[in-house]
């Protein structure tokens, strides 16, 4: 078993990548801090993630900036972090 509790892709290029990283967000038990700084990661790739994002109570830190959403990502940012309470 996986005992990583911190995964950095800060400044990768991780666009239309969101269901892989959705996919690593829903099967995480041990992850606590994940950093997509500058990952050129859309709003479509936000909502893949976020969607996982809604139901994730071991992630405690994730570090989002500096990617191009829309408005209507950052709409979805503030539905996720309603819903999900463990995220500071």
């Amino acid at each position: 078993p996986s005992t990583i509790s911190v995964m950095d892709f800060r400044d990768s290029r991780l666009s239309g990548f969101g269901h892989l990283i959705s996919n690593i967000l829903s099967r995480n038990t041990t992850l606590t801090t994940f950093n997509l700084s500058n990952c050129k990661l859309t709003t479509q790739d936000a909502n893949q993630i976020f969607e996982t994002l809604n139901t994730n109570t071991t992630l405690k830190t994730l570090i989002f900036s500096y990617n191009a959403l829309t408005e209507q990502g950052g709409e979805r940012v503030k539905g996720m972090l309603r819903k999900n309470t463990t995220l500071t």
